[in-house]
C-alpha cells in the first residue's frame, strides 16, 4: 500500500536523522525492527508502541506527523526501553503506567532537544526528576477525585506512542542481557562519533550496564518488592466509560511499614548513622507513600510514633541502653493489622533473635558492629555515604 510505503520511508528517515544528530539514540534504534501494525496482541495501535524488541506504528498516524515530530516519537519509544517500562509495570494499570512514563520521557527529551514534541504530549514540570513509579502514584491519587474520561487500556492512542509488556516467551534475564548489550554498544558508538547524550542519560545507562549495589539501592529494591499498593476491582472507582468500570485504589492492601530504631549507645555513637538513614527512608517514602509506625528500642520498646503516608519521618532519640530485639517482634506480633514489612536499623550486636520467622517481610539494616547471624529476613550492611 502507498500509505504504508510512505510511513516506512518516514520512519527510516527519522532513524537516520537520529543516527547523525543523536548517535546514541540512532544506534539504539538500529537494533530494533520498525514494524507497521494496527494491532499487536490485545493492543490496538492508533499511534505507536514498543515492547522492547520492536517499534510498532500506525502508518496513517505517522503520515499525519512532520519529520521532526516523527524523530521525537522514535526517541520517545526508545525512552520507554531505556527506562525499562516494558519490564517494570508489575501489575500496574497499563494506561496509567504509560502516562507516567510519558511524563518522565518527555521531560528528558525536552532537555536533549530531540525533534519536536508532538501536540498533546504529556509534559508537566512538577514531575521533573521523579521516577515513573512516583509519577504513577501521584497520577492515581489525583484521579481519585477526578471525573476525567478514561480510554480503553487495550488501545495505544498516546500522541507520542506507548509501551506494551515485553514478550512473555523471552526470559527476563535474556531481555536484561540484551538491553545491556544494546545500551553499551549505543554509548560506545556515540562516544566514537564525538556526540554523547546528556549527563542524565549517560549516568542512567552506566548504572543499567553496571548497577551500583550500595545500601540505598538495595533498600529501595526491598521496598519495591514488598510494596502492596495496587489497583483493584474489589472497590471500583465509579467512573464509567462505555461498559467499563475503572479499578480504584484498594487502601486496605497498602499495609503499614514498621521501622524499629536501635538506640543503644553502640549505634547512636556512630557519627551520621541515624541522619543518613532518616534522609534515605524519607526520600524513598515519597515513592511508596505508606503509613509508618516508628519504634525506638534498646532493652525494650520505649517509644512509639506514627506517621501518615504524607509526613516525613523525624527521628528523635531520647534514651540509650543495651540491645534486645525480641521486644520489637513481641510488639509487632501483638499489634495486629495489615503489616507490609518491618525494617530494623541496628548494629546487629544482639543475641535474642526469634527462632521462627514472622508472617511479614523483615529487613535488617546493619550499621557498623560485628553483627550476628539472623534467623529470618534479609540483612543489608550500610554506611553513611
Amino acid at each position: 500500500m502507498e500509505t504504508e510505503k510512505i510511513a516506512i520511508s518516514a520512519m527510516q528517515k527519522a532513524r537516520a536523522r537520529l543516527l547523525l544528530d543523536f548517535p546514541f539514540y540512532g544506534a539504539l534504534a538500529l537494533r530494533l525492527d520498525l514494524i507497521p501494525a494496527n494491532k499487536v496482541g490485545r493492543f490496538n495501535i492508533e499511534t505507536a508502541a514498543t515492547n522492547g524488541k520492536a517499534i510498532y506504528y500506525n502508518s496513517d498516524y505517522i503520515n499525519s506527523l512532520s519529520h521532526n515530530n516523527i524523530v521525537f516519537l522514535l526517541a520517545h519509544e526508545l525512552g520507554h526501553i531505556l527506562f525499562k517500562h516494558h519490564t517494570r509495570r508489575a501489575g500496574r494499570d497499563p494506561q496509567a503506567w504509560n502516562m507516567a512514563g510519558d511524563h518522565v520521557i518527555n521531560l528528558l527529551l525536552s532537555t536533549e532537544k530531540i525533534g519536536a514534541m508532538i501536540k498533546g504530549a504529556l509534559y508537566d514540570i512538577q514531575f521533573d526528576n521523579m521516577s515513573s513509579e512516583t509519577v504513577y502514584k501521584i497520577l492515581q491519587d489525583q484521579s481519585q477525585d477526578s471525573q476525567d474520561s478514561q480510554t480503553d487500556t487495550d488501545t495505544i492512542s498516546d500522541p507520542c506512542g506507548g509501551v506494551i509488556d515485553a514478550p512473555e516467551d523471552i526470559e527476563p534475564a535474556a531481555l536484561e542481557s540484551e538491553l545491556k548489550e544494546s545500551l553499551n554498544s549505543a554509548l560506545n558508538y556515540a562516544k566514537k562519533a564525538g556526540n554523547m547524550p546528556g549527563i542524565t542519560i549517560q549516568n542512567l545507562v552506566k548504572n543499567l550496564i553496571a548497577p551500583r549495589t550500595n545500601w540505598k539501592q538495595l533498600l529501595q529494591n526491598w521496598l519495591s518488592c514488598n510494596d502492596k499498593t495496587d489497583f483493584s476491582f474489589s472497590r471500583p472507582a465509579r467512573r464509567e466509560t462505555g461498559n467499563y468500570i475503572m479499578p480504584g485504589l484498594y487502601n486496605e492492601n497498602i499495609g503499614k511499614l514498621i521501622i524499629a530504631i536501635d538506640t543503644s549507645a553502640s549505634v547512636v555513637n556512630y557519627t551520621g548513622a541515624v541522619e543518613s538513614f532518616q534522609s534515605e527512608i524519607n526520600s524513598l517514602r515519597r515513592n511508596f507513600q505508606t503509613e509508618v509506625e516508628l519504634l525506638y528500642f534498646h532493652g525494650e520498646v520505649y517509644k512509639i510514633e506514627n506517621f501518615n503516608k504524607y509526613q516525613d519521618i523525624k527521628i528523635n532519640i531520647t534514651e540509650t541502653g543495651g540491645t534486645r530485639i525480641q521486644p520489637v517482634f513481641d510488639h509487632v506480633n501483638s499489634s495486629g493489622g495489615n503489616i507490609s514489612g518491618l525494617i530494623v536499623f541496628s548494629d546487629m550486636e544482639v543475641f535474642d533473635f526469634p527462632k521462627a520467622a514472622p508472617g511479614y517481610p523483615v529487613l535488617f539494616l546493619q550499621y557498623g558492629g560485628i553483627g550476628y547471624k539472623t534467623t529470618m529476613g534479609k540483612t543489608i550492611k550500610i554506611n553513611n555515604n
